[in-house]
């Protein structure tokens, strides 16, 4: 799994909180963080993917939004450990969600005996 564009969300919200919530610096850190999105895809283990690297960038956002956490907070309520954790669920269910699909449409053909 690639956490990767958690951590690069994570840092951006970070840099933002260090720096001050003013909009300016905040378009130049996500720009700064998008710039870094895109040339992560370009390493091999990401297979070019950006879009996917965008959905987590936006995840761990919408996080920090709903929750009103900082990217700081302690561990029960960090938005960055959220976000990981509901990946990695929704990961999880996705998989058994494929699994179990799968067994509902394959059938097993009964050979006859002679």
């Amino acid at each position: 799994m690639q956490y990767y564009r958690i951590i690069i969300a994570a840092l951006s919200l970070w840099a933002i909180d260090l720096i001050g919530p003013n909009p300016l610096v905040a378009a130049i850190c996500v720009g700064i963080g998008s710039a870094g999105m895109v040339q992560a895809s370009k390493l091999p283990f990401t297979h070019g993917i950006t879009p996917a690297i965008v959905w987590g960038f936006s995840q761990t956002v919408g996080t920090v939004a709903v929750t009103g956490n900082p990217v700081t907070a302690a561990v029960p309520n960090n938005p960055v450990l959220i976000a990981i954790v509901a990946m990695i669920l929704g990961n999880l269910f996705g998989y058994l969600s494929e699994a179990w699909g799968k067994a509902m449409t394959t059938s097993t053909v009964a050979t006859a005996r002679e």
